[in-house]
Order: structure tokens, then C-alpha cells, then sequence
């Protein structure tokens, strides 16, 4: 039995452990965009506030682990297309190669992207220029590369669920001015309103401006020489403009490591990483991070 698990997340990776466990003889192969297969990403957070020290504690299992378990790892590997007639996955690597697996049993465990809401501004900003989206651990890396390199002492968070909330008690802990902006009603509006009232309180309690009811319209570069490179545009629930300026501005989706510099793995002060060259997965320690 031939297995090839697309997605190499939870789904993807606990399907591929099952197959093995269920047929110990099967062929697993499991194809992942990126080179961090099994890792923590509602994790992410904790490490950029410090309280997860090095990147590496945000995998589940090593690369080692799961290789011993006996499936295939495709790292930095697209799925481009599926052949249902001739059972067979058409691959592209990151280095533009193209190749193709065989499969009796095919696994898609993709996983979500995160919304894109119609912002003006996210089709031509990024993280270069202190834009953000928080979904992979690359997203993560450049995150840090920022708070790094950059002058960094606001931040707007676009988004009040789950991510958005832990990633303003991070950034607010690495000593920003934390503004967050919900367009919903309430911040955390997975739970009831009252509930979501306690969270907004104690967000408030801790210095972070908090914007419900608000819809974020445009991002914007403002004239050279501004303490402030970016200001976020955005309307109210009472149809006023609002001007948010941050020094850099951080969006999460709503679906949610700092990087070694040598000597010991990712370890550093606080809020401060590094993105010299890509951090070698052969060394991770078989240490769990934390679920939610």
C-alpha cells in the first residue's frame, strides 16, 4: 500500500503515523510546502514573546521521530497537481524541479489559509515593509526579523480571535503599544459576548487599545521622515474614520521562532531573533510544544 499524505501538519502527519501503525509494511510519503513538518503553529506567539525559547521546542515531533516511524518526508515540496487515472501526484520543489509520486491511497490534509479581507494596501505591502501575516513558520521568521533589525514601538493587530489576542499579550510583553482592531462586536467572538466582554477588560487592563466594532479599510505608507511608516485607515461602528499609525503593523489571520544566530539553538534576549541563513531541522530536541 502506497500512501501519500499532502499537508504536513496535524492532519497530514497523524494520518501518515496511522497508516504506518495500521500497515507497518505501507509506503507513506508525506509532501509539505515548507521544511517544518509537525510544528506548533498556534505555539508561534510564545516564542515571539520569549516564553518558548528556542523554535525548535514548537515541533511536536523531530524530523528524526518522524522518519523512524518509517514515512517519507518531502520537505519544501509542492503539490501541484493529482492524476486520479494514473494514481499519481505531480510535484515541484523549491528549486523549480519536477517530479511525481505514486499512490493507491491519497491523504489531503491541507489544512486553511488564513482570510485575506479586502484591505487596501495587502496586495502590494509585506513584511518588508513591517506588514505582516502570522499562518507558517516563515511568516514567523520574518515577524522576528523585524522586531530585530527595526526600531519597532507600535504595533496594530488586525483580528481579536484566538492568535490575535495571544500575539498582543506577546508584543505587549516584548514592551510595544499594542492597538488591536475587531470588526466584529466583541473581541473573541467564538465565546459569548460576556465573555468576550472579561477578555476586552483585561486586554484594557493591560495597555492595549482595543477597537471593536471597526472595520480596517486600507494600510498606508506615510511621507519619509514620519515616526510612523505605516497608518492603517479604518471605520468605526458609527460610520467615523479612524488613522491607527503604528511603526509597524502586524496582521493575523484568523486561523494561526526566532532563528539561531549561533551558539546555542535560537536563544536570545526577549522579543529579538535572528535570520542569518535557515535553521537545520537534523538538530531539533524531541521535546514537545504546547497544544491548545
Amino acid at each position: 500500500m502506497r500512501v501519500v499524505a499532502i499537508g504536513g501538519s496535524d492532519a497530514g502527519i497523524q494520518a501518515a503515523l496511522r497508516a504506518r501503525e495500521l500497515d507497518p509494511s505501507s509506503e507513506v510519503t508525506v509532501v509539505l510546502a515548507d521544511a517544518y513538518p509537525n510544528y506548533s503553529i498556534c505555539g508561534i506567539p510564545y516564542y515571539v514573546s520569549g516564553e518558548v525559547g528556542d523554535w525548535h521546542d514548537l515541533a511536536h515531533r523531530t524530523i528524526a521521530d518522524l522518519e523512524a516511524s518509517g514515512m517519507t518526508l518531502r520537505l519544501d515540496t509542492e503539490a501541484r497537481q493529482i492524476d486520479p487515472e494514473a494514481h499519481r501526484v505531480h510535484l515541484a520543489t523549491s528549486d523549480g524541479r519536477q517530479d511525481a509520486v505514486g499512490y493507491d491511497a491519497p491523504v489531503i490534509g491541507t489544512g486553511a489559509v488564513p482570510i485575506r479581507p479586502p484591505i487596501g494596501g495587502l496586495d502590494r505591502l509585506g513584511a518588508g515593509d513591517g506588514v505582516h501575516l502570522l499562518h507558517t513558520m516563515g511568516d514567523t521568521f520574518a515577524l522576528m526579523q523585524t522586531l530585530q533589525d527595526r526600531r519597532v514601538r507600535r504595533a496594530v493587530i488586525v483580528g481579536a480571535g484566538y492568535v490575535g489576542l495571544e500575539m498582543a499579550e506577546a508584543l505587549t510583553n516584548c514592551g510595544l503599544a499594542v492597538t488591536q482592531v475587531e470588526q466584529l462586536p466583541e473581541v473573541l467572538p467564538t465565546v459569548d459576548p460576556e465573555l468576550g466582554a472579561l477578555v476586552r477588560a483585561e486586554l484594557h487592563s493591560h495597555d492595549v487599545n482595543v477597537h471593536c466594532g471597526t472595520r480596517v479599510d486600507a494600510i498606508e505608507t506615510t511621507v519619509p521622515g514620519s515616526p510612523h511608516p505605516l497608518e492603517v485607515r479604518a471605520t468605526d461602528s458609527d460610520d467615523r474614520a479612524l488613522r491607527l499609525s503604528s511603526r509597524r503593523r502586524a496582521r493575523f489571520g484568523r486561523r494561526a521562532p526566532r532563528r539561531p544566530t549561533g551558539g546555542r539553538r535560537g536563544r536570545g534576549a526577549r522579543c529579538q531573533g535572528s535570520h542569518h541563513g535557515r535553521p537545520s531541522n537534523a538538530d531539533q530536541p524531541p521535546r514537545r510544544a504546547r497544544r491548545r
